[in-house]
């Protein structure tokens, strides 16, 4: 679909298919991803809320993306 639509950027947090848009030559941002740049924007105080939520729910996040996630963004 994102060769089909020549998009810029995909939307993806499952790693098969990060992995397979990558080697097709597509961008790729996660929801991680994106709340860091909603933070990075001004758009979001913070995110270490929504992160805790993501990470109860088992929604593609693992304690490893978390940790690396928090301490990027300082929180």
């Amino acid at each position: 679909m994102g060769l089909e639509l020549a998009a810029a950027l995909l939307i993806l947090d499952e790693q098969p298919a990060r992995r397979l848009a990558t080697s097709l030559g597509l961008r790729v941002i996660g929801t991680a991803g994106i709340l860091m740049a909603g933070k990075e924007r001004g758009f979001l105080a913070k995110i270490r809320p929504q992160l805790d939520r993501l990470l109860a729910l088992r929604s593609f996040m693992d304690q490893d993306l978390y940790d690396r996630v928090i301490a990027q963004v300082g929180e």
